[in-house]
């Protein structure tokens, strides 16, 4: 009895991982002992659901897909993980195609972005995992919810938040509408103030968020049937590149689970812009960034074109 429940458990996750959507792009690979994700939040709106088009606008309203938070992962062979977070609006150069925000690449392919990564910050990339948004609301139910924290009570109207002062334990869709908020507004002293629209607290909520499932994913021998909804859950929220396995994704869930404290952020600037041009979404490396970056990956992947110097 047990050995066919444990086939039929096996066969079940063949068939899950059978379904797993994949990313076709060539990877430079980081050229260390450690393995270099790359995770990217996915604001296409193919992916939202029918009632969250009213929300966050519908593939007609937003075309295109971009990636909206970019999230990197160092796995060291002794199992220790860590996090950098990369602006989506950072500007990087990709060789022979010139310069643009390196969320907008998400367009042309996983592989334009690690391209940017690669020549512009010298961090190679050897497998990248795409978190669609309303797979990561499914995958939140799934795992009970999580935990945030707000110094004040917060609202978008918009995007249907409200959130109270202190810990929220947020359900799937008020963990959606919590990363996607961008009209963000703070109850202080008795009235509501706008938040200032920065991409930058967009990817740390997301952060929290994805460190919050990660805390709570639970994979039991002594409870397969549950492993594998847990495992279906995550296959529906996320697309892989075409050269992880089992193994790989296996070794992701547990740096997802592994990840403590706060993750560190590549510096970067707002470029000195004529007072017409203030609103362009747009950052710059600063002369800390290269640094971060090395520090980060180990030194420059050897895999990398030569990093710029500025």
């Amino acid at each position: 009895m047990v050995a066919a429940l444990l086939a039929l458990v096996f066969t079940i996750a063949a068939v899950e991982w059978s379904r797993v959507d994949r990313l076709a792009g060539a990877l430079p690979g980081s050229g260390t002992t450690s393995t270099v994700w790359m995770l990217i939040g996915s604001d296409s709106r193919e992916f939202a659901p029918e009632e969250g088009d009213k929300k966050f606008g519908s593939t007609e309203e937003v075309p295109g897909e971009r990636g909206d938070v970019v999230l990197l992962l160092r796995i060291d062979p002794e199992g220790t993980v860590q996090t950098l977070g990369i602006p989506r609006d950072l500007l990087v150069i990709r060789p022979g195609r010139g310069e643009g925000r390196l969320g907008l690449f998400f367009s042309d392919g996983i592989a334009a972005m690690s391209e940017g990564l690669c020549h512009s910050l010298g961090i190679g990339i050897d497998h990248v995992a795409v978190v669609h948004f309303d797979g990561l609301a499914g995958l939140v139910d799934r795992v009970g919810g999580v935990q945030v924290q707000s110094e004040s009570i917060l609202r978008d109207l918009s995007a249907g938040l409200v959130m109270k002062a202190g810990q929220s334990e947020l359900q799937g869709d008020q963990a959606l509408a919590y990363i996607r908020a961008r009209h963000l507004e703070s109850f202080k002293n008795g009235e509501w103030t706008i938040e200032p629209e920065l991409s930058e607290q967009r990817s740390e909520r997301a952060f929290t968020v994805l460190r919050g499932i990660g805390s709570r994913l639970e994979f039991s021998p002594t409870s397969p049937i549950a492993s594998v909804g847990t495992a279906h859950a995550i296959i529906a929220a996320i697309s892989l590149s075409d050269e992880v396995g089992p193994l790989d994704a296996i070794e992701l869930g547990r740096a997802l689970r592994s990840i403590e404290g706060d993750r560190s952020t590549l510096p970067s600037e707002r470029p000195k812009l004529g007072t017409a041009a203030q609103d362009v979404p747009m950052l710059v490396p600063t002369a800390d960034s290269l640094k971060a970056a090395h520090e980060f990956v180990g030194g420059p992947s050897t895999t990398c074109t030569q990093p710029l110097d500025n």
